[in-house]
């Protein structure tokens, strides 16, 4: 018979690492993996210094002429005077009926029949007339015709008439509405602008050609010193001295040279006048007669009415409108 099995023996040494076994095949390439995300932006970095001027670039060509502007129309054609109405220097009262040939606002008076009635209203600088009766006219002095054709223009509802010397030395009389030209008018000779029925009347105008412009609008100053040449009012500052107790020599110029030696007329009978006395006024004050000297550029009177003034001394009067200075057609 078969005996027992023998106990096992110990564990034999390990042995030796064998050589390394040869590389492989390359594994197959993975799949590309998803995008990854966008990251945030980064900061914007500092600006850049400015670089240097670059040289001037050559000028370009000249570009063609504009077309010209339309022509302007000339100064000074009007020669209708305060044809707006805006200077009334006699302080002509609205619907007041003027005497023959007496006047109202600035050159315009009453033809020979003492009838003649407006009223008149001012917006901004212009004042529209509205003649109620009779003729008012503006003689243009005939200095300032130049002669040949001419158109009268106007604003409001009155006809207008011109009446003028032709070439041919006769009278001559055209009238309608606004715009009325006429001809053959004589150099030098007066032309009468007046109303030729009732209605309103405003901006005048009479100027050489035989279509009217825009209404000529000269300065205030302008326009008051062309009514000046005719009618002027003077008042404060005419100096003088005293000739007695009871009369001043006064002597002064006029604002504008007039037309011609004017006559002079004292609208007050207690003008005020200052001297070493003082101040005073007169009484019945009257320019003495044969006194009075003047000629187109100034004037020189004695002036009574006053009482107690300290002969010699200095004189200057002190109050307004006191003498007029007219020289009308």
């Amino acid at each position: 018979p078969t005996g027992n099995t023998g106990a096992a023996g110990p564990a034999g040494a390990i042995g030796a690492t064998g050589p390394a076994g040869a590389t492989g095949p390359q594994g197959a390439a993975g799949a590309t993996g998803a995008a990854g995300a966008n990251g945030s932006p980064g900061a914007t970095g500092p600006a850049g210094a400015t670089g240097p001027t670059g040289p001037t670039g050559p000028t370009g060509p000249t570009g063609a002429t504009g077309a010209a502007g339309p022509q302007g129309n000339p100064g000074n054609r009007n020669l209708i005077i305060n044809g707006n109405f805006s200077f009334n220097q006699r302080g002509y009262a609205s619907g007041a009926v003027l005497g023959a040939q007496k006047y109202g606002h600035d050159r315009w008076r009453d033809n020979f029949s003492g009838t003649a009635s407006y009223t008149f209203t001012t917006s901004g600088a212009d004042t529209t007339i509205t003649i109620t009766a009779g003729t008012l006219t503006q003689v243009i002095e005939g200095t300032f015709v130049a002669g040949g054709g001419y158109v009268l223009s106007w604003t409001g509802t009155a006809q207008m008439s011109v009446s003028l010397t032709n070439s041919g030395g006769a009278n001559k009389v055209s009238s309608g509405f606004s715009p009325l030209a006429v001809g053959d008018v004589k150099p030098g000779t007066n032309v009468a602008i007046s109303n030729a029925s009732n209605g309103t009347v405003g901006l005048v105008q009479f100027e050489a050609g035989a279509t009217p412009s825009t209404f000529e609008r000269r300065l205030p100053g302008a326009e008051l010193a062309l009514c000046q040449r005719y009618y002027e009012v003077l008042g404060a500052g005419i100096c003088g001295f005293v000739t007695s107790a009871t009369a001043v020599f006064l002597a002064g110029r006029y604002a504008v040279q007039k037309k011609a030696s004017p006559t002079l007329a004292l609208t007050k009978t207690n003008p005020a006048i200052v001297s070493s006395a003082g101040y005073t006024t007169g009484s019945g004050s009257a320019i003495a007669s044969g006194s009075a000297a003047c000629d187109a550029t100034g004037f020189a009177f004695q002036l009574n009415g006053y009482a107690s003034l300290s002969v010699g001394s200095g004189v200057v009067t002190n109050d307004v409108g006191i003498l007029t200075a007219e020289s009308e057609l």
